[in-house]
C-alpha cells in the first residue's frame, strides 16, 4: 500500500511539473506548503478522518474550488489524474460540500463496502519526544 500511495504521488506530481508552471516555482510551493509539510499525514488525516471527525477544517467545497485545472486546461496538458481526483470530488460534493474534505475518503469506504476501524490514539498521534 505505501509503494501504491507513493508512485501515485509521483505520477501526479509529474503532471504538475508538465502543466506549465516554472519547475522553481513547483518545487517551492510543494517544499513550504502542505505537501512538502506531511500535513495530510501529520495533522489533517489524524484530526479528521482517523477519528471519524468531519468538522470542516478545510471544507470539500473549498477543496473543490481549489483543485480547479484551469492552467493544465489552459494549456491544453493532460492530467487525468487530477482529472479524476475533480471529478470524484465534484461529484461528492452536493453530499458532503460543508464537511472536510477529508470525508471524501468515505466514498471508498462505501465502494469496498467496508468501513475502516479506527485505529488507537498511540498510532494517530504518536509521541515522537
Amino acid at each position: 500500500m505505501h509503494n501504491s500511495a507513493s508512485f501515485m504521488l509521483d505520477l501526479v506530481m509529474a503532471e504538475c511539473w508538465t502543466a506549465g508552471v516554472n519547475a522553481t516555482t513547483i518545487v517551492k510551493v510543494f517544499n513550504e506548503a502542505a505537501l512538502g509539510q506531511m500535513m495530510s499525514f501529520k495533522v489533517r488525516l489524524p484530526a479528521t478522518y482517523l477519528r471519524g471527525d468531519f468538522e470542516p477544517r478545510f471544507s470539500l467545497a473549498l477543496a473543490c474550488k481549489d483543485l480547479g485545472l484551469e492552467i493544465a486546461r489552459a494549456t491544453g496538458t493532460p492530467m487525468p489524474l487530477s482529472a479524476l481526483c475533480e471529478k470524484e470530488m465534484i461529484g461528492q460534493c452536493p453530499c458532503w460540500a460543508d464537511r472536510d474534505a477529508s470525508i471524501f475518503l468515505t466514498l471508498q469506504e462505501e465502494r469496498a463496502g467496508i468501513q475502516v476501524p479506527l485505529p488507537p490514539a498511540s498510532v494517530i498521534a504518536p509521541d515522537h519526544r
